[in-house]
């Protein structure tokens, strides 16, 4: 017998997820939206950061993150210190990833994407520095499934544009279409290993592939084998109210599939109470439909034969003790990674020198490394040791 497992908003990873009251939902579920046209679509610049849209409020264009994963929309309240929005007396209770528990007002906004408009969806105020500042996003707010779910969409990797319509979009060229079950205003998928079934959400703010609970798959069920299984160092989780160490793993897990589409070869990132997640590095890598208003989704077929890419080695951080300097915040516990160290610096990639850096080099450098087609040389320093180390 099949065992399906439903988990309801489980708290995690650089992200929002929010817990929900049915008081909260009926506000959650207000707004509306007036096209121009039966299918609008806007060209994105990169989504190297995500999907980031332009929108519209009170005449100004402003920066929001596409997040799939964040049950209402965000404002950062670093953009919005002294904006005219009028505020409702309706609250809503939040948790974090980490469990913090925080109650938030609740602000309804009009504004524009394009020249098509949406009103009265709710907006809450947050602080979104913490979450975006190591990768350099300067994010003025996040477009939640409160309102995504109110409109059909349709990511075209190769034209780079993102659709959107109240009518559904076709499937040609895409993979067979999966239904969605909504957890207050977040979708959820099933997704299997080998014979068991278990739901995950879809998010576009995840910047990876796949994060799955590890105590559920080995104590509970056991199912899946684990390739090489191996253990990360470092391990920040950061959200809107900190950072905490929390124990990650990578494997191979037998058979992992969403419909007809396997992803059996994919590394996935195993941690403790966490929603089993399918991030953006999956979901925006050739393209996707999101017919919200049927309640189904699809990717699009890979007509490159892409391979599943490893996840990255290491991560590259600023230091905790010096804004200038950068250093080794992470790494996977594997053989190529035997001479590392936490907090080891940094202090040149390739022809780089990144002993003495600011702000702005800071993300010109992390841009470097993520587009780099070919293995880069990081030189390492570690008190008066200085050592190479070839990041591919």
């Amino acid at each position: 017998m099949n065992n399906i497992l439903y988990i309801l908003l489980f708290l995690f990873i650089s992200n929002l997820y929010f817990t929900q009251t049915a008081t909260n939902l009926a506000y959650l579920n207000d707004g509306g939206v007036k096209l121009v046209d039966n299918i609008e679509y806007i060209s994105l610049e990169d989504n190297a950061n995500g999907l980031l849209l332009i929108i519209n409020i009170n005449s100004k264009d402003y920066t929001f993150l596409v997040d799939t994963g964040a049950s209402v929309s965000i404002l950062n309240n670093q953009s919005f210190k002294n904006a005219n929005i009028v505020e409702r007396k309706e609250k809503i209770k939040i948790k974090d990833p980490l469990g913090n528990e925080e109650e938030k007002d609740l602000f309804y906004l009009d504004f524009k994407i394009g020249e098509n408009q949406l009103s009265d969806f709710a907006f809450i105020k947050s602080d979104l520095s913490q979450l975006f500042k190591n990768n350099c996003s300067k994010l003025d707010g996040i477009i939640g499934a409160n309102v995504l779910k109110k409109l059909n969409w349709k990511f075209v990797k190769k034209e780079n544009k993102l659709f959107f319509s109240q009518k559904p979009f076709t499937y040609e060229g895409y993979n067979e279409p999966t239904s969605v079950k909504w957890a207050g205003s977040i979708p959820l998928v099933e997704m299997k290993v080998n014979d068991y079934k278990f739901l995950a959400l879809i998010d576009t703010g995840h910047f990876g592939t796949f994060i799955f609970p590890n105590y559920i798959y080995i104590n509970n069920f056991g199912f899946g084998t684990y390739y090489n299984s191996t253990k990360g160092r470092g391990n920040l989780v950061t959200t809107i109210n900190g950072s905490q160490k929390v124990e990650l793993k990578k494997a191979r897990l037998e058979s992992l599939s969403l419909g007809n589409i396997d992803f059996s070869e994919y590394e996935v990132i195993l941690a403790p109470k966490v929603l089993p997640n399918i991030g953006n590095g999956i979901i925006l890598q050739n393209g996707f439909i999101f017919n919200f208003l049927t309640d189904e989704i699809a990717f699009a077929k890979n007509e490159k034969s892409t391979k599943a890419e490893p996840l990255r080695k290491i991560k590259i951080c600023k230091s905790e003790k010096n804004s200038r300097e950068i250093e080794v915040c992470f790494f996977w516990d594997e053989p190529t990674n035997k001479m590392l160290k936490l907090h080891d610096q940094i202090i040149s990639i390739d022809s780089i020198n990144t002993a003495d850096i600011d702000a702005e080099q800071y993300c010109k450098v992390i841009s470097y490394v993520q587009e780099a087609k070919k293995p880069v040389k990081l030189v390492l320093k570690r008190g008066k040791k200085q050592f190479d180390y070839i990041l591919n």
